[in-house]
């Protein structure tokens, strides 16, 4: 029973990370197509970077287990639904 936990549990959080990966690579993009512009846009760059570094810092610390549930929930419930909305709108 213990091990059916631990599986599901290392379950969400390769989902939960592949999850914050995405919306990594979302902002990353957004920066990308941002500086071929004539006049990138620094502001929307630095939140964009902002941004990168919080999705990074909450995949570091879902190895923190008094982190880890914000982490996940917040994973699952906000940023997973933008990236589904965005794949569907493809």
């Amino acid at each position: 029973m213990e091990s059916e936990f631990l599986n599901e549990q290392l379950a969400v959080n390769e989902t939960v990370q592949e999850v914050l990966y995405m919306m990594q690579a979302i902002r990353n993009g957004w920066i990308y197509e941002e500086r071929k512009k004539s006049q990138p846009n620094a502001a929307d760059i630095a939140t964009w970077q902002a941004e990168i570094a919080v999705f990074a810092d909450e995949e570091f610390n879902l190895s923190n287990p008094a982190r880890r549930a914000a982490i996940q929930q917040r994973a699952l419930n906000v940023y997973a639904p933008i990236i589904k909305a965005r794949m569907q709108a493809k």
